[in-house]
């Protein structure tokens, strides 16, 4: 969607009742981040409050009853509030999608539910709406610290809003980065969200953290676009709101035989806005940056999420970068990241690493369910460094392939852009097959990872089972065999050069020159442009799987190949604008595995 024009060049200045100013003031971007980080709230600003309403499209919040107190500002932006009282949100779904959403998740035909208390983070006309609505006291009841405490549970679930927010107090155009969530305490389904943001197709987003298992998910019960405009065009153009987009990236990485990753990424980034002294990025946070430099070699300021204590454990994968001069549209500019960690790679046995297909470079930040990342294109430059007795396969074509010392040094391109980029590096035996110009290659693990060697064990000493007595489960005593990925690398390569002659046949031209797959300890499957990440049991035999009482032997092997070999036309030749495409890319998916089967 096109810019909505320049903001006015100030911004509306608040009655001297409140006493602040909203234009942005000349404050450091360290100080505003610690600001939202630890909020504090303002004693001498708060108001009983009857029948206030907040209205963002179709939902309307209503302040029954109660008190509310503003947070001290940040770049003297009033930026949060706290409610106590009784209040309560509706909301119209806007067609019969999003009220077959709400049916599913609450079983009410509309929203209709109470709440007592309320946390508010915005940058749009929040302030300006209630203040026409209360009287504000200069003083009040002591210092709130239930937003404080509701910051400090979001960023322990990874809800990655204090970014989004920091991003638009600093903005220069806060009606273009609007942002507005209010956090509302129910009874029926605890803490529910609203949520309006102006840099989403889908400004309005209404929906809860639930607890799934020993993990939190975010339940989405309606996402649809303000205006009453059509949701099946909001997505026609993908980047019309976006920061930013990278054309291309240069990285250069370093792997550990202790799997730890270093690396150099420098991105070039092509702003679509003038005016953003905030850029955001994606990046796993178990990989620590140490610093970031825009194209004249200064160091700029750079937020990170708070470490994580298990590799499992998020507090947000992002990293907010403060420039030191705002964008300027259509001037690129390339930005050098150096980060370092433990977690994205993992040692899992003997010459066998996990390596994480996602998060390993900085991407555009992209948190919520939107515009997809797979609905853009990047130039890839990858340069791997790794211990030489060991190989190492990625996205792109090899361009070289050297030794420097103890390390094996190799670059890869990509011919065309790419959605995506991965790696993948072992101790691997490599088998070649050829589809006309196409090369296929399989990188299988000449030992059994930690997983592979457990039922190995098992099955070689079925008598340290039976010490378990009566209770203990008892493994068969048939043998099976050597359980090394790289007894089955030859079929595997004949196989998915089958595949590729197969899907050639109805889809059209491979889109690359090479297709490698690679055995991973994960029981899923992965089809990044050029390289497949594929689960342990696909390196099986049938006895093996037999014995494992693995059924649907054909489901495992020939048919889960097939899928992860058809996103090379689904999913990379042809790609998905937003999440609501990206179910074609799996169902085509699907659809290809039985063809091949």
């Amino acid at each position: 969607m096109p810019s909505r024009g320049l903001f006015a060049a100030l911004l509306l200045v608040f009655t001297s009742t409140l006493g602040y100013a909203q234009t942005p003031l000349p404050t450091g971007a360290a100080t505003v981040w610690n600001s939202l980080l630890a909020p504090a709230m303002d004693p001498t600003k708060s108001a009983h409050v009857e029948n206030v309403t907040i209205v963002r499209d179709a939902v309307r919040i209503t302040l029954l009853d109660g008190r509310l107190q503003l947070a001290q500002p940040a770049n003297g932006v009033v930026f949060g509030a706290v409610f106590h009282g009784a209040g309560r949100v509706e909301a119209a779904p806007p067609n019969a999608l999003e009220a077959q959403q709400l049916r599913l998740f609450t079983k009410q035909d509309k929203l209709n539910m109470t709440f007592t208390e309320a946390t508010f983070s915005f940058t749009d006309g929040f302030l300006d709406e209630v203040s026409k609505q209360v009287k504000w006291q200069a003083s009040g009841p002591a210092a709130d610290d239930l937003y404080a405490n509701r910051q400090k549970d979001r960023e322990d679930i990874g809800a990655e809003y204090l970014p989004r927010l920091f991003k638009s107090v600093l903005s220069s155009n806060r009606e273009r980065t609007a942002y507005f969530l209010a956090d509302l305490k129910t009874k029926e389904k605890g803490w529910v969200e609203v949520r309006y943001d102006a840099l989403q197709p889908e400004e309005v987003r209404i929906g809860r953290w639930a607890d799934l298992g020993a993990y939190r998910v975010h339940d989405v019960w309606m996402n649809f676009p303000a205006g009453g405009r059509d949701f099946r065009h909001v997505y026609d153009d993908p980047a019309a709101r976006q920061d930013f987009l990278i054309p291309g990236y240069q990285i250069n990485t370093h792997l550990a035989d202790n799997a730890d990753l270093n690396a150099t990424a420098k991105a070039t980034v092509q702003p679509r806005y003038s005016g953003e002294p905030i850029l955001l990025f994606a990046l796993d946070s178990n990989l620590r940056v140490s610093s970031v430099k825009d194209g004249q070699g200064r160091s700029l300021e750079f937020f990170q999420a708070r470490e994580r204590k298990e590799r499992s454990q998020s507090y947000g994968d992002y990293v907010a970068v403060a420039l030191k001069e705002p964008t300027q549209a259509g001037q690129d500019q390339v930005l050098e990241f150096q980060y370092g960690g433990k977690h994205v790679v993992v040692k899992v046995g003997s010459g066998n690493f996990f390596c994480q297909s996602f998060g390993w470079y900085p991407t555009a930040f992209a948190s919520e369910p939107g515009v997809d990342a797979f609905a853009f294109r990047s130039n890839f430059d990858l340069t791997f460094r790794n211990p030489k007795k060991y190989s190492l396969v990625a996205t792109g074509n090899k361009v070289s392939d050297t030794i420097d010392g103890k390390e094996l040094i190799s670059n890869w391109k990509s011919d065309i852009p790419l959605a995506t980029a991965g790696f993948a590096f072992g101790d691997y035996k490599i088998t070649t097959e050829k589809v006309g110009d196409v090369t296929v290659q399989v990188y299988a693990n000449r030992e059994p990872d930690d997983l592979l060697s457990s039922i190995q064990k098992a099955f070689d000493n079925p008598l340290s089972d039976l010490a378990r007595g009566p209770g203990g489960s008892h493994m068969s005593t048939v043998s099976l065999g050597n359980l090394t990925p790289a007894a089955l690398g030859k079929t595997i390569s004949i196989e998915t050069a089958n595949t590729l002659r197969v899907f050639e046949s109805y889809f059209g031209p491979y889109p690359y020159k090479q297709l490698a797959v690679t055995n991973i300890i994960g029981s899923y499957g992965q089809g990044w442009p050029g390289l497949l990440y594929l689960g342990w049991f696909t390196f099986l035999d049938s006895t093996q799987q037999h014995e494992l009482g693995l059924k649907n032997q054909v489901g495992l092997t020939d048919f889960f190949r097939g899928h992860e070999s058809s996103h090379q036309w689904w999913g990379h030749r042809v790609g998905w604008k937003s999440y609501h495409d990206q179910w074609l890319s799996e169902g085509f998916a699907e659809f290809s595995g039985k063809l091949y089967v």
